[in-house]
Order: C-alpha cells, then sequence, then structure tokens
C-alpha cells in the first residue's frame, strides 16, 4: 500500500480492503507510522506516539487519541498541562473500548489545548499545531490536533471531544466532517457520570458521513452504570445510508448571510424538497457561554489543588495563563453560584427550544469565518479575568456552535464551503435530542450533491513529493 493509496481511503475503504485480503492489518498500520511521523513532524499534531506491539485482531484502522476527554490504560496523559507530566491513565475509558471496536489502533494522543480551555490548539507543553491548509493559521481547538491529522490524511478518523464547539469548529478551520452526539448518545465512563455535567461529548472527526455513521454504531451503545442512554436505529446507523430515503423535512435557518456557504446549502435543501424557513433570534449571547464556564469548571480548582498537592507543585508554576485564569475563577464558584449558571443554561435552554420546536433540523454557519492567523491569536494577559477569555476570545469563535451542548442536541459541521483563497468553511446542521439519524440521512445527500472528498490542503499525505 502506497502512501496516495492510504490517504486516499477513509476508515469503510480500509476495512474493506483488509477484510478482503487486498491489503494486510501490518502494512496500513507500517504506512500510517510513516505519514504520522512526517506530517506531524510538519504541523505538530501528534503526542506520545506509539502503536501496541502486537495488534488486536481485528484492529486496521489507524487512528489518533484526543490528549483531552478519554484513556487507555498505561498510555501517557496529560491534558495539555504541566501539571500532569508523568501521568499514565490507570484504566480504558469507553470511548476506548468503542474505538477498539471499530477496528482501531491507537497511534498516539492528538494536541489539544491545556485541558481544552482555548478554542485554538497551543499550550506551554507542546506548543502550536498548525492548520494543513496554512500553517500560518489555527486548526481551531480544542480538538485542533485531531482536525489537522484527519485533514492532512495522516489518519482517516480521530478521537474528539466537544463542550462548547470543540469537534466542530476545528472541523470547519480543517475541511473535515465533525459531529457532536446528542447528551447521553456516548459514555463518558467508567469513571465519570457525565462529562461536563453533561454539556460534553466524545466522538470522532472524520472526511466522510459514512465514517460518521460506521463509528456511531460501536459509539452510541450504552455501557452499565450509565445515568441515561438514547435509543439507536435497529439497522445500525451504517445501515440507514443504504436502506433508508431521506423524509422531507422542517428546517430552521439562522445566519444564512447572502452568497456564504450557509444560503447555498439552505437553497440546495429547498432545491431537495426540504422546507426551509428563516428564524432569527436564536443564537444565545456570550452570558450564556460564561454560564457554561461556571459549570464546566465548578470543582476544577479542587481538582487541580487535588493533584499539584500529591505531586509538591504550586499551581501558579505549572499552570499556562488560561488555565492560571480558570484555575482562579474556579475558585469563586461557590454552590450558589453554580447552581445560578445551571438555572441560567435551564432558561435558555427551555427558551431557545420552543423556538425550534416546529423544525427538525436548524442550519447555520459553524463558524463566523475561516481560520484565523496565528499572528491574529493573542493569549489571554497574565492577570486577566477569565471572563475575558470567555466572553472576548471564545464567544465570537464558538458563536453558532455552544448553543447545541446547552441544548444537548446533535449538530455535524461538513465540509461544503471555501473561501476565495481556498480555505475551508463548515456548514452546521443540529437536530432534536437523539436524531443522529436525521443528520446523517442529510449529510449523506448533501455530500453527494456537493461532493468534498477530493479537496485536499497543501500539506497533505499525496503531497509527500513537495514537502
Amino acid at each position: 500500500m502506497t502512501p496516495d493509496d492510504y490517504a486516499n481511503c477513509d476508515a469503510t475503504e480500509l476495512t474493506a480492503l483488509v477484510r478482503r485480503g487486498d491489503v494486510a492489518a501490518a502494512e496500513v498500520i507500517a504506512v500510517a507510522e510513516t505519514l504520522l511521523d512526517e506530517l506531524s513532524g510538519r504541523l505538530n499534531f501528534m503526542q506520545f506516539p506509539g502503536r501496541p506491539a502486537i495488534l488486536p485482531a481485528g484492529a486496521h484502522v489507524p487512528t489518533l487519541i484526543k490528549d483531552v476527554g478519554a484513556h487507555i490504560a498505561g498510555r501517557p496523559f496529560r491534558s495539555g498541562s504541566r501539571l500532569f507530566e508523568g501521568e499514565t491513565c490507570a484504566q480504558d475509558s469507553h470511548v476506548a473500548d468503542a474505538l477498539e471496536a471499530a477496528g482501531c489502533v491507537v497511534m498516539g494522543s492528538s494536541a489539544a489545548p491545556e485541558f481544552s480551555l482555548e478554542g485554538h490548539t497551543h499550550s506551554d507543553l507542546f506548543g502550536r499545531t498548525l492548520n494543513p491548509w496554512d500553517p500560518a493559521r489555527s486548526p481551531g481547538g480544542s480538538s485542533g490536533g485531531a482536525a489537522a491529522a484527519v485533514a492532512s490524511g495522516a489518519v482517516p478518523v480521530a478521537h474528539a471531544s466537544d463542550i462548547a464547539g470543540s469537534i466542530r469548529l476545528p472541523a470547519a478551520w480543517c475541511g473535515v466532517v465533525g459531529l457532536k452526539p446528542s447528551r447521553g448518545r456516548v459514555s463518558a465512563g467508567p469513571m465519570r457520570d457525565e462529562a461536563g455535567f453533561g454539556l460534553a461529548s466524545n466522538f470522532v472527526l472524520t472526511r466522510t458521513v459514512r465514517d460518521v455513521a460506521r463509528f456511531l454504531d460501536p459509539f452510541a451503545r450504552p455501557c452499565p452504570g450509565d445515568p441515561f442512554s438514547l435509543p439507536a436505529p435497529e439497522a445500525g446507523y451504517a445501515g440507514l445510508l443504504t436502506r433508508t430515503a431521506t423524509p422531507r423535512l422542517r428546517i430552521a435557518v439562522t445566519g444564512a448571510a447572502p452568497g456564504t456557504p450557509a444560503q447555498a446549502v439552505a437553497l440546495l435543501l429547498e432545491e431537495m424538497g426540504h422546507a426551509v424557513t428563516e428564524v432569527d433570534g436564536l443564537l444565545p449571547d456570550a452570558e450564556a457561554l460564561m454560564a457554561l464556564a461556571d459549570v464546566w469548571h465548578g470543582g476544577f480548582d479542587a481538582t487541580v489543588d487535588a493533584t499539584a498537592a500529591r505531586k509538591g507543585l504550586v499551581p501558579e508554576a505549572v499552570l499556562g495563563p488560561t488555565a492560571l485564569a480558570a484555575y482562579r475563577h474556579a475558585g469563586t464558584i461557590d454552590l450558589n453560584a453554580f447552581l445560578a449558571a445551571q438555572l441560567h443554561l435551564n432558561t435558555v435552554r427551555r427558551a431557545i427550544g420552543r423556538r425550534l420546536a416546529p423544525y427538525d433540523l436548524w442550519l447555520t454557519p459553524t463558524t463566523p469565518g475561516p481560520a484565523p492567523a496565528w499572528a491574529d491569536v493573542h493569549p489571554i494577559g497574565p492577570d486577566a479575568p477569565f471572563r475575558t477569555h470567555v466572553t472576548g476570545q471564545m464567544a465570537p469563535i464558538f458563536a453558532f456552535t455552544f448553543v447545541h451542548n446547552i441544548l444537548g442536541t446533535p449538530a455535524i459541521s461538513l465540509p461544503l464551503g471555501q473561501t476565495g483563497t481556498g480555505l475551508p468553511l463548515g456548514v452546521q446542521l443540529g437536530a432534536k435530542s437523539g436524531r443522529e439519524d436525521l443528520l446523517v440521512l442529510v449529510s449523506r445527500d448533501l455530500e453527494a450533491a456537493r461532493p468534498w472528498a477530493q479537496r485536499r490542503p497543501p500539506i497533505h499525505a499525496t503531497a509527500r513529493a513537495d514537502a
């Protein structure tokens, strides 16, 4: 298998090749190792490389696991922070089990900002991750390492997590597909109840819709002790793609300005027979994101203090500026503040839920614009309050995404747009809780109508001769 052959395959095709005997799993993994080393050397998306010494039976899809949000027993885990240097995971998370069930071989950890606190992937511990479309630009965050790896062709899929848009924003800026599942769809166990008090989700970044469906099947399964779970289609999500026609849907559209990819997709959906209605005033303001951050960081200071005390460290000496601001802010979140933030989110959730009740899907841009230049990304000042980071830096870039974390609804970013200079732009579709099936079906139709598979960034596995 050549690097071009490998990079032209999604996970579904790799699986078919191995099962037919056209290529050996070991050969696939060997090509992936070479590409991961070369491409991460240029883009800095991988930490702690190293696949299992013996490939598990049925393992043939190379992947990365994010350095935040999932665990494999014995593997290093830093959460992008010097606070966790030298740490290894004590046990597998259910996300790791799902990757194994999907036939994946974890080849390393993908880079993430410290504690996933940024919309850009950089940290004092690992430096910057670069965007394969333009290395002078951000790949987004916090799953920017995963997005850069998938977009560059190094791996067909990569684990990612999302608490305000951290799957979808990097997908939009790197030109890949990113689904945030419904609350309760993917187990956060066994050590956790719900990640981020129900605000966060784990899944994967992919290049094709059929890989989204294929990976939903092992990820969307209830695990022992889960507080609740959601039913999945009897035939599985992959089965939907070949067995199910898309019903006529009612689709709300917000933020689809004239000439934008979102408007073009709205018109395309109308041509496909769906009823599309413009609905404004649905996006929550920055105060709702601040409430999300307060719930997210309830108890963060206690976790930092306990880890620092165990290791004989001082938080102020090891935390980066954003993490330090979050740590200090978390110390002000008492029970009353935490409950007030939960009440704020509930108020927002109920109001937006009522507005969206008549519609099956909600179409928006994924981000307000393309990936910014790293030169325009300015870290928080050493004494700036965490609120400044949330409302001033996070709110603008996550403007269209964090609402789905509040609602607990599934949402997918599709690489359906480009700027005049060729930078990718994402379009986001959201559905009601538990209706990933509708997102899979409509995404399938949009991919068929406006294929994106042949769009390749300048830094890509198939362009190695130009390296």
